[in-house]
């Protein structure tokens, strides 16, 4: 079992070595010098002081009176999360280079970008009302030419329909083949993460259906589905991207219900794993507590529900302890395959830091190793899965009849 742990723990270690810092030069003032910048190595982060011209949709040609620099990525605060909003940026490029890409991530709501007065990239309609305004979520990569002396950056955001304004995630310029390879792999690895989902969530299904009638089977084949199915409406937004019609709103929805979905099938998954280490009276808190967001996501605006993220981080927060607790109380009663659930968390966890710490300029955010981390995680569920079916693990569980709720106050 050691033996086993070491191989477990030095794979994850594996995945996170590719982790390399990023130098990159930044914007001052609002112009970016990147004359002697070698974007072979690695693309930057455009982050640094950008023009700012807040309440305003200003045109390319224009050349109004800014009312100072903000530092990107940038979000709306102090109320003014609805509303509009242009940065601008100089770049003075490197003239050994011909062309150059930007990667826009997701912006709050809608977005209109100008290279040089050029219309190259948009999200949605921006406009200056809500009821014009059509917001969209979808990664692009926009290829430009640099063969001027300077090249300027426009880019408008409009947003009325979220509970968030601005930019959160950091804007990227480098090489088109460089970005592009990167975007086309990391929808790759979406794609094989949504696959292998899907495969173990109707494998364990058919084993509920034909085989073993056991709750916690049909608990990890919806667990694995719904989150095959958010996989796609979430990160890279795949299921955007094959379908740029779909409806903004509904997109949303979905990509928030299956977050609450999979919370819910997780409770229930762990508590029927462990049904001697669960506490009936937390867990029936944590599943009607997610209930309640899935109500009000459902039956509200994006405007509304999404204004409730930061409440529901604090249940998201309570419910990892209570599944850490659970767990631990498995593997010091020795529950049959209760490792494998533990170096699984210890997977899930590694992904989260992983993607904490890229998001604020840490590391460079590798797809591979974000999407592999979560590959080992339900490998490893499905393993103490698999553990706790065998008849080793029955004939061990009916020999112990503790339970948590025996040490409960009463």
């Amino acid at each position: 079992m050691v033996s086993r742990m070491l191989a477990i723990l030095s794979l994850l270690c594996a995945f996170t070595m590719p982790l390399h810092a990023q130098v990159n030069p930044s914007a001052k003032r609002g112009i970016l010098d990147l004359r002697n910048h070698d974007f072979t190595k690695s693309p930057l982060l455009l982050n640094g002081e950008w023009l700012h011209f807040p309440e305003k949709l200003v045109e390319p040609y224009e050349e109004p009176l800014s009312t100072g620099y903000v530092n990107l990525p940038h979000e709306w605060s102090n109320g003014k999360e609805q509303g509009v909003a242009t940065y601008r940026l100089l770049i003075l490029p490197n003239r050994d280079l011909r062309t150059l890409a930007i990667e826009i991530p997701q912006l709050y709501s809608a977005y209109s970008l100008w290279v040089n007065e050029e219309l190259l990239g948009k999200n949605g309609v921006v406009a200056s009302t809500r009821r014009d305004t059509k917001p969209q979520w979808l990664p692009q990569v926009i290829t430009f030419s640099t063969l001027t002396d300077t090249v300027s950056l426009t880019l408008q955001i409009a947003n009325f329909h979220h509970a968030k304004g601005g930019i959160k995630n950091p804007i990227r310029l480098g090489l088109p083949g460089q970005l592009l390879e990167k975007q086309r792999r990391a929808n790759l690895v979406n794609m094989v993460l949504m696959g292998v989902l899907f495969f173990l969530g109707v494998f364990f299904l058919s084993i509920y259906t034909f085989a073993k009638r056991e709750k916690s089977v049909l608990f990890f084949a919806l667990f694995c589905l719904t989150w095959g199915l958010r996989s796609i409406f979430s990160e890279q937004y795949l299921a955007i991207q094959w379908m740029p019609w779909f409806d903004w709103e509904l997109a949303l929805k979905i990509e928030y219900i299956t977050l609450y979905l999979t919370m819910m099938w997780a409770i229930q998954f762990i508590a029927n794993l462990y049904p001697m280490d669960t506490n009936k009276l937390v867990k029936r808190v944590l599943l009607y507590s997610n209930l309640l967001f899935l109500f009000l996501t459902t039956g509200t605006p994006a405007l509304v529900y999404t204004n409730l993220l930061n409440v529901y981080l604090l249940l998201a927060g309570a419910l990892l302890i209570y599944v850490v607790v659970v767990i631990l109380r498995a593997m010091l009663f020795e529950r049959y395959g209760a490792w494998f659930s533990v170096l699984g968390i210890l997977s899930l966890a590694v992904a989260f830091t992983y993607n904490y710490l890229s998001y604020h300029g840490l590391f460079v955010f590798s797809p591979i190793t974000f999407y592999s981390l979560y590959l080992v995680f339900f490998f490893l569920l499905a393993v103490a899965l698999a553990y706790q079916l065998s008849p080793k693990a029955r004939i061990r569980n009916i020999s112990d009849t503790l339970s948590f709720d025996d040490f409960a106050i009463k």
